[in-house]
């Protein structure tokens, strides 16, 4: 069962290098690592939102329905280990199915998928080389369980096709959000909040009635003690404010950046990966 093994093992240090990978790593340290499935689909739409990073019930569910179908002891007899095996199988494209219904899977979920098939393809081995200890007598078992190895190098690729989609949609959505900050110019920031516009200067809100309310109540204290007093706070306040206003607005364009980027590795890792899984299966059809 050369095609099994070999599978097994390539695959396995394909998803290593992609599990293992800095981008991974790179993608906790910033805070807006992660696109909600409503706010992905709004990205495909043209339409994002950007929301906090919330931890989801997804990890968790998955998880718990994985590691209860994988625990099982290898101890069993040998149509056993495959059968339950193939149970390990079902639970993988069940999550990927309920990943995938918005047409690609987000970072996250690519991570997670990623991890339990490295850890399939790690008990097949196992199993592999418990068969083949009695490989004459073990010879249709074997066979299921190449089929099996067959069925999850599929859902690995799958994944790969369903990641590099998911990438794409992140890197649009963290470009569409950089768009938004508008760079900030110290003239028009001071003369917006001198006009009492300070809301609009940070925020690209407009309140018109507070402007025009304000206004018209600074000019009414100049006729009183001759002086716009409102006006001058404002003109104070935005002083005051400009630099940190800035300062913020380049860290954040600088983070949306990074995720930019981040994505775009990941999409180029995914590809590399999944050229790399083509050449072994072109390999191995030509050689059988």
């Amino acid at each position: 069962m050369a095609f099994a093994k070999a599978v097994i093992r390539q695959v396995g240090r394909d998803l290593g290098k992609v599990i293992s990978n800095q981008i991974f790593k790179d993608r906790h340290s910033t805070p807006y690592r992660r696109v909600g499935r409503q706010n992905r689909v709004s990205a495909q739409q043209a339409t994002p939102t950007h929301t906090q990073v919330k931890e989801t019930k997804l990890e968790e569910l998955t998880s718990k329905a994985f590691d209860q179908a994988l625990g099982f002891s290898t101890t069993y007899t040998a149509p056993t280990l495959v059968r339950k095996l193939m149970g390990v199988y079902e639970v993988i494209k069940n999550e990927i199915f309920k990943a995938k219904r918005d047409g690609f899977i987000d970072s996250d979920e690519a991570r997670l998928i990623f991890n339990m098939e490295q850890e399939f393809h790690h008990k097949a081995e196992v199993i592999n080389d418990l068969l083949e200890l009695n490989e004459e007598e073990n010879e249709k078992q074997l066979e299921k369980l190449e089929k099996v190895v067959r069925l999850t190098s599929g859902l690995f690729h799958e994944t790969l096709d369903l990641a590099i989609e998911g990438a794409e949609i992140e890197k649009q959505h963290y470009t569409q959000e950089q768009q938004k900050i508008q760079p900030i110019n110290f003239v028009n920031y001071i003369f917006l909040h001198s006009i009492l516009m300070g809301t609009y200067a940070k925020t690209g809100k407009k309140q018109l009635w507070k402007t025009i309310f304000g206004n018209i109540f600074s000019l009414i204290l100049l006729m009183i003690i001759y002086i716009p007093l409102l006006n001058i706070i404002g003109f104070i306040q935005g002083l005051v404010s400009y630099s940190s206003e800035k300062s913020k607005r380049d860290q954040q364009i600088r983070l949306y950046q990074q995720e930019i980027n981040l994505a775009e590795k990941q999409k180029q890792l995914y590809r590399e990966v999944q050229q790399q899984t083509k050449n072994l299966a072109q390999e191995l059809d030509t050689n059988k």
